[in-house]
């Protein structure tokens, strides 16, 4: 029985306390967009390999397990869209409730907590050339907010509308840290519900 224990207690405590790195790449053009990531748990335990020309492979070892090659097709623009205005009804907020500020506060460390590294570059050119402009700004404005952690290099054209960008991705997580903080949020978010009742 102790041996047992012994395994589920090691098991609970490799998937809880294992790193899980990503690196995710992708490329965004005028007609064309192509993106490729990858997830590995552990030291190579397991990996879950995704490519927009290839497919989702899943390997345990080393060795592939399980391949998907058909992705499921892109919706309608139509569907998009309605899809777009049920989202923005409904909205993230929705699960926050009356604690806004405590859901935001939350997401920040949900996304610190994944350790991310991001860098986009390329060219990009709107329709209006002071949207443009307006974009670089934010841009630069940007990577002095993140310290650069989440870099953007953009160059501008002013002189026709383009879209040319080059980004990747990568960081790793704790599962135990994202859980804390998700309940922890959780918890404070019911003893608040609880205290407005009283």
């Amino acid at each position: 029985m102790e041996v047992v224990v012994a395994i589920v207690l090691l098991a609970v405590g490799l998937v809880l306390f294992m790193p899980l790195s990503f690196d995710a790449s992708g490329a965004v053009g005028d007609e064309s967009v192509r993106a490729e990531a990858e997830a590995r748990w552990g030291p190579g335990l397991a990996a879950l390999r995704f490519h927009s020309d290839v497919g989702v492979v899943v390997s345990v070892a080393g060795m592939p397990v399980a391949r998907m090659t058909k992705l499921p097709t892109l919706r309608s623009e139509t569907k998009r869209r309605q899809r777009r205005r049920s989202v923005s009804s409904t909205g993230l907020f929705r699960m926050a409730g009356s604690d806004k500020r405590g859901f935001c506060r939350m997401l920040r460390r949900a996304i610190a907590a994944l350790h991310p590294r991001l860098h986009v570059h390329g060219t990009l050119g709107l329709e209006d050339p002071f949207h443009t402009a307006m974009a670089l700004v934010a841009a630069q404005r940007w990577n002095v907010v993140t310290n650069d952690r989440a870099h953007l290099d953009l160059r501008d054209d002013f002189l026709d509308e383009t879209t040319q960008l080059f980004g990747r991705i990568r960081g790793w997580l704790v599962p135990a840290e994202l859980i804390w903080v998700v309940a922890g949020w959780a918890v404070r978010s019911d003893g608040r519900r609880v205290r407005r009742g009283s």
